[in-house]
C-alpha cells in the first residue's frame, strides 16, 4: 500500500470536515464521561456500606459499561480518521467510521447515520484516501447541517455495494443528499464520481 499526500485544498477541506464531525460528537462524549463518573461514584458509595447486594449495583455497572463501550467506538473512529489513509482504501471501514462518528448527535432526536455493507461487496477502492473521506463526509455533514436550518431530521442510510468497475456508496435520506460545491471543486482531479436522485446520492470509487 502507498500513501500520496493530498493537495492543499483537499487536505484543508478534510481537516475542516473532521473538525466539524468531532465537534458534533463532543456533546455525546461529555455526556458519556459524566455518566460513567456518576455511575462509578454510586457504585463506590454503595460498596462502602455493609450489606449491599451485588444485584443492587448491577444496573449502575451495566450503564457505565455501555457508556464506556460507546466512548471506545467514538475514539477508535476519530483515531482511525486522523491517521494517513493509504491506497487501496477500505470504503466499508470508512463508511462505518462515518456512521459511528456522525450518529453522535448534538441534540436529542437528531438524525443518525446507519451503514450496511452488502454481503458479497468488494470494499477496496483505488482512490486517494483523503479524497474518499471528503466524498463520504461532505454530503453527510451537508445533510445533517440542514437540521439546524429547519430541515427534516430523517435518518441517513449508507449502503456499500459494487459492480465490476466500482465500489459504490449509496446515501439515502428523507430529503435531497447532495455533494457540496466546495467538495465538487476539491474532488475535480480525483477519479471519484457521483450521481443524485431526489432523496439519494450514489458515490462511485474505482475498485481494485
Amino acid at each position: 500500500m502507498e500513501y500520496v499526500a493530498p493537495s492543499a485544498e483537499l487536505g484543508a477541506l478534510w481537516a475542516s470536515l473532521l473538525q466539524t464531525a468531532v465537534g458534533r460528537a463532543s456533546h455525546e462524549v461529555k455526556d458519556a464521561l459524566n455518566g460513567v463518573s456518576v455511575n462509578v461514584e454510586v457504585i463506590r458509595g454503595r460498596t462502602s456500606r455493609e450489606g449491599v447486594a451485588a444485584s443492587a449495583l448491577a444496573p449502575f455497572a451495566d450503564a457505565a459499561s455501555q457508556q464506556i463501550d460507546r466512548l471506545v467506538l467514538l475514539i477508535e473512529a476519530v483515531l482511525g480518521l486522523s491517521r494517513m489513509e493509504r491506497t487501496p482504501v477500505d470504503i466499508g471501514l470508512l463508511v462505518g467510521r462515518a456512521a459511528v462518528l456522525l450518529s453522535a448527535a448534538p441534540t436529542a432526536g437528531a438524525a443518525t447515520v446507519a451503514a450496511r455493507i452488502d454481503a458479497d461487496a468488494t470494499v477496496s477502492a483505488l482512490a486517494d484516501g483523503t479524497a474518499a473521506r471528503v466524498a463520504v463526509f461532505a454530503p453527510l455533514l451537508q445533510y445533517l447541517s440542514a437540521e439546524g436550518q429547519g430541515g427534516a431530521p430523517a435518518d441517513l442510510h449508507c449502503v456499500v455495494t459494487n459492480d465490476d468497475a466500482y465500489v459504490r456508496v449509496v446515501i439515502e435520506g428523507g430529503a435531497p443528499v447532495v455533494m457540496p460545491h466546495e467538495a465538487i471543486a476539491a474532488l475535480s482531479d480525483s477519479r471519484i464520481t457521483w450521481s443524485a436522485s431526489p432523496t439519494a446520492l450514489a458515490i462511485a470509487f474505482p475498485r481494485v
